[in-house]
């Protein structure tokens, strides 16, 4: 984050590390290099020339992705990274084909956490541009997924899936079932003793209690954070 600061420093360390990418000859390599450059100009795309870099980045790396065969889970990321760019521009058709692509792509591999990362991706694209009721069925069939699953990482698949769902019920103003999915994202910070993720979580509780102007539990639930 204090890279993000100084835009010379921050270039310098991407040019690095594509230098490095470039110099192992290693394609896949090459191609993570920029997509995690995109995802790092991504995080402020409110200045211009961040999100023209990140733009710029993007699209080379998926560029790179479809010269290739292979590389899967590599073709999974850049399409949702490229969703994730024209979403932030609410180009939603445009986003949508990319997290469609992503979908397809984590479809064809035996791996549970992209097949549900990448729908959770798409819902995302879905709910933001007021498809709400397929962005709940996104979400219902990566949580399928995940309800089957035995991926090592399963439990963290299934808390993403939580935190999908209470923004679902949030933008429809069914803040109590919102806050029971939130409930969930604590019980998960605080059995994995994440301190980080205690603190948001009881963020979002605080501020979806306010939502629903229950402002004593609002309180109740902030002062927990002191």
């Amino acid at each position: 984050e204090y890279i993000l600061e100084n835009p010379s420093a921050c270039q310098e360390t991407i040019d690095k590390a594509i230098f490095i990418a470039e110099e192992s000859r290693d394609r896949e390599m090459m191609i993570k290099a920029r997509r995690l450059a995109a995802n790092l100009y991504n995080q402020v795309t409110t200045i211009k020339e961040y999100a023209s870099k990140a733009d710029a980045y993007g699209k080379e790396a998926i560029e790179m992705c479809n010269k290739e065969s292979g590389m899967q889970k590599e073709k999974v990321f850049c399409n949702m990274l490229m969703s994730r760019l024209l979403r932030n521009k609410s180009n939603f058709g445009e986003a949508k084909k990319y997290n469609q692509q992503a979908v397809a792509l984590a479809d064809e591999t035996d791996d549970d956490s992209l097949r549900i990362m990448s729908r959770l991706s798409f819902g995302r694209t879905q709910l933001i541009a007021d498809d709400k009721l397929d962005a709940f069925k996104t979400y219902i069939a990566a949580q399928t997924i995940a309800d089957k699953t035995k991926h090592k990482d399963r439990d963290w698949l299934r808390i993403s899936i939580s935190n999908s769902l209470s923004a679902f019920y949030y933008s429809i103003e069914d803040y109590d079932k919102a806050i029971d999915y939130q409930y969930q994202y604590l019980k998960y910070s605080k059995d994995n003793n994440n301190v980080v993720d205690m603190l948001g979580a009881y963020s979002g509780i605080g501020g979806t209690y306010m939502a629903a102007k229950k402002y004593d539990a609002a309180l109740k639930t902030y002062e927990e954070l002191i």
